[in-house]
């Protein structure tokens, strides 16, 4: 017996195989050189596929950029990911509520800082947030950018800097 290569197109999409008998509704194709319609849908997947991959790249990029926290410029290295500054949000709006000048925060390596002011801590939150928006409108870009390309190679420039 001799093993035959088989495809079919479901729904604008390749469905390929192998094997000694060929299954009701699939055709079968030489694999060393297969029909020009295999060909062009195979294309078309890989190429939705490096985009697929490049799209999730970029996500993973923003999501490490925010783990690796942000140094606010008194100096105190902080979370950066938008539930931490929700948190460092809700803290300084409960601190202000209860009239304080003051307040206590707790910094990317778990070190509490007491005797923060306010104002210091309110600063902070915007220098936060401007970071968060930054790797934010920096992955939205990219991301726009591959669904802009129209080969692999397009996709396979563009990086995360």
């Amino acid at each position: 017996m001799e093993l035959k290569y088989f495809y079919k197109i479901q729904d604008n999409k390749l469905i390929k195989g192998s094997g000694f008998k060929i299954p009701d509704g699939f055709i079968e194709y030489d694999k060393d050189n297969p029909p020009q319609e295999f060909l062009d849908l195979q294309n078309i997947e890989l190429f939705n596929k490096a985009k697929t991959d490049k799209i999730n790249e970029i996500k993973q990029a923003f999501n490490d950029a925010l783990e690796q926290g942000y140094t606010c410029s008194n100096g105190i290295k902080m979370d950066a990911k938008s539930d931490d500054i929700i948190l460092l949000k809700s803290g300084y709006d409960l601190a202000q509520s209860l009239g304080q000048d003051t307040m206590t925060i707790t910094d990317y390596d778990n070190i509490d800082h007491t005797d923060i002011a306010l104002d210091d801590v309110y600063t902070m939150i915007q220098e936060l947030g401007v970071n968060f928006e930054t790797q934010r409108v920096k992955k939205n870009s990219l991301k726009a950018q591959v669904d802009a390309c129209t080969s692999t190679d397009e996709v396979d420039s563009i990086v995360w800097s």
